[in-house]
């Protein structure tokens, strides 16, 4: 299958946000590799519209431009024919056309936001929307991985609540079940996981509390006749009761998960603090979550839940991820960081707040 093929089968796979997201991280995939000729058109077009229409927006991204055409420069000289254009730049060269209401090349595909990758320079991220790409826009040294990622994405994964539909088909012309689409068995067909499924709540002081040892199997899952002991108790529920709630999420969100009851249990016993704003992290199982009750989160939110993407946190935390972004999150981040850091009562500057 060549790539102008692969356009024309997979529109819903490339239509997909998730698609985007699932190129850069497992292909490495998020330029595109346009002429020169469309690069220096694309760039000199740019500039002309922010001289044209000089105000303080087009003037911060003059700099951009001439940095942009200075590299198209560097690789003409080299007697390059094709240049990477970045998602980023045109997500920024986008925004000048339509501040200039100056119609885009039709060329020029749409973008969307993601959070800003770990290390990267940008405060946000842009992917490109691989549907609106044209298919000689593919970087020739990446046409196999282009391939290779759609087949494996629309193996595994849903479109808008459905199976691809070229796998369906396939799927029912050879009366054969539909493919698996998610990444991990669901938690009903899970024997590992029954008893999380299953757990029911109990009581602290209950009497008849197991005493045998808190002890995973080989696959890091408890033991379905083994529970914790009485001194670990309060720990051991609080564990299962953050597992349960991430194995729910991954269902529902369709995440990938390689982490275990067993990671989380270590989480819990050995980190006191909150690995975003340094708070100390209140640990008892409760369903009346407070600043500081200990929550789960990911590192990287582009990739799934495992031991090493998985860091305990504050409720508090939490509630920032969720609802900021992009600077305003950062600041709000250090700020309890300074406080944590400090011998402030958060309490009494709520008080003093309310004054």
């Amino acid at each position: 299958m060549d790539l102008y093929q692969l356009f024309k089968d997979f529109p819903e796979t490339l239509a997909s946000h998730a698609f985007s997201e699932f190129a850069l991280q497992e292909m490495g995939i998020n330029n595109i590799a346009i002429s020169m000729d469309e690069f220096e058109d694309l760039y000199e077009k740019a500039k002309e519209l922010c001289e044209a229409f000089k105000n303080e927006f087009t003037s911060s991204n003059l700099g951009f431009i001439d940095s942009g055409l200075k590299f198209g420069a560097k690789n003409k000289a080299q007697n390059r024919e094709y240049i990477s254009l970045s998602a980023n730049a045109a997500h920024m060269l986008a925004r000048i056309f339509n501040n200039a209401s100056y119609p885009t090349p039709s060329w020029l595909p749409d973008t969307f936001v993601v959070d800003a990758l770990p290390g990267s320079q940008h405060q946000k991220t842009y992917l490109f929307l691989w549907s609106t790409v044209q298919a000689r826009h593919i970087p020739a040294h990446k046409n196999d991985s282009f391939i290779i990622a759609v087949q494996r994405f629309s193996r595994t994964h849903s479109i808008d609540g459905q199976v691809n539909p070229i796998i369906a088909a396939k799927q029912e012309a050879k009366k054969e079940p539909e493919p698996l689409i998610m990444p991990h068995r669901p938690l009903a067909e899970n024997s590992d996981l029954t008893l999380l499924k299953n757990t029911l709540p109990i009581s602290p002081t209950d009497e008849q509390i197991p005493r045998i040892p808190f002890e995973p199997n080989a696959d890091g899952f408890v033991h379905q006749d083994k529970a914790p002991t009485g001194d670990n108790f309060d720990l051991s529920t609080l564990s299962i009761n953050l597992y349960t709630n991430i194995i729910k999420l991954c269902h529902e969100k369709r995440i990938s998960i390689t982490l275990t009851i067993a990671d989380v249990y270590d989480m819990v016993k050995n980190e006191d603090k909150c690995f975003f704003t340094g708070a100390k992290l209140k640990k008892s199982p409760t369903e009346q979550m407070s600043d500081m009750q200990i929550c789960l989160r990911r590192k990287r939110e582009q990739i799934g839940f495992s031991a090493e993407n998985t860091v305990v946190c504050s409720y508090q935390a939490t509630k920032v991820l969720s609802s900021t972004e992009g600077e305003k999150r950062e600041l709000a981040l250090e700020t309890l960081r300074k406080i944590h850091s400090s011998d402030v009562d958060l309490e009494l500057l709520k008080m003093i707040n309310n004054l």
